[in-house]
C-alpha cells in the first residue's frame, strides 16, 4: 500500500512537493495548482480551486500525477497517476 506525505520543499510554483513511498521505492512528486474547471461567483468573476494539483514525478517527467480532495498539507487527499506515451 503507498504512503503519501507533503514535504516542506516547495515546486517552482510554491506547492510543497509530495512524498511517494511505494514498496522499496521513494518518490517524489513536483506539483502546481490546476483548475480545470474554475468555480464561477456570478457571471462576470471565477476562481480556483486551490486543493487541485497536477504534476509529474521528479524522475520520471512522463508518469503525470494528479491530486484532489484536499489541500497541501491535508491528512486525506486522493492520488492518481497516468503515463504519458
Amino acid at each position: 500500500m503507498p504512503k503519501f506525505s507533503w514535504l516542506s520543499e516547495r515546486s517552482a510554483s510554491g506547492v510543497p512537493l509530495l512524498s511517494i513511498k511505494l514498496g522499496n521505492e521513494d518518490l517524489t512528486a513536483v506539483l502546481s495548482n490546476y483548475n480545470p474547471i474554475p468555480i464561477e461567483l456570478d457571471e462576470t468573476r471565477s476562481e480556483v480551486d486551490p486543493c487541485i494539483f497536477k504534476g509529474h514525478l521528479k524522475n520520471d517527467p512522463a508518469t503525470e500525477v494528479l491530486v484532489t480532495g484536499g489541500c497541501a498539507g491535508d491528512d486525506s487527499f486522493d492520488v492518481s497517476f497516468s503515463r504519458v506515451w
